[in-house]
């Protein structure tokens, strides 16, 4: 199974770390970039008798400071299992200036848990066994972000590791000729680099074939 991590290069000391260390940044939840995360509908389930007078009872709950009792699930690296959607170039990859990083997660299928997407936010009882656990939570977003495919690893440390497990580079459409050349320099010669294109009939990131090659065929020509 390859997953893809689009990164900008305009840091790029966080590329690199990637690349060079060969480990995953995992954020704490609260700052990624939906504001739903960690947003989750409790639902009080009021006796039939009690009903007639009260009405059933919803609490939307921002559950950030129960979260964080469960270090074991507090961080999240998010992934995608395709790069071909032109607006992940666009958002996280720096308006297609930037790179999709190609990481093999065979064998380590466990380590990684896909993104169900919901209309609305994730219904759990308030009752013991219905409730909310932090792990499920953050298994769920709203279908504003479909197209992102994403997969996602939690835990609890920072860094993920990922040694030996970065399979190629890909090249966003725009990503300039001195980014190219700086590439090809620190990428380790058994890491591809690939370039792509925007297939004009779908509309969607491609390799560009032609112009596929390796560092180490780059560097055996210098």
């Amino acid at each position: 199974m390859k997953l893809y991590k689009l990164r900008s290069l305009s840091n790029f000391e966080q590329f690199l770390d990637i690349v060079l260390n060969e480990r995953l940044y995992c954020a704490p939840f609260e700052e990624l970039n939906d504001p739903f995360e960690g947003l989750y509908i409790a639902v009080s389930h009021i006796p039939p008798v009690m009903l007639q007078r009260m009405g059933s009872v919803k609490h939307s709950l921002k559950n950030a400071s129960n979260l964080h009792e469960h270090e074991k699930y507090s961080r999240i690296c998010s992934l995608s299992s395709s790069f071909k959607d032109v607006r992940l170039w666009t958002h996280y990859a720096d308006g297609h200036k930037g790179v999709a990083i190609e990481i093999d997660f065979a064998g380590h299928e466990a380590d990684v848990v896909p993104i169900h997407y919901l209309n609305e936010l994730k219904r759990y009882s308030n009752t013991v066994l219905g409730a909310a656990f932090p792990d499920d939570v953050l298994r769920h977003k709203t279908v504003h972000w479909l197209y992102e495919e994403e997969v996602r690893i939690l835990q609890g440390a920072p860094f993920y590791p990922i040694v030996g497990r970065i399979t190629s580079v890909i090249l966003g459409v725009r990503v300039s000729s001195d980014h190219k050349n700086i590439l090809d320099k620190v990428l380790p010669e058994s890491v591809p680099m690939i370039e792509t294109k925007i297939n004009e009939a779908t509309l969607e990131v491609e390799p560009n074939q032609s112009f596929h090659r390796t560092c180490a065929k780059s560097r055996a020509g210098r």
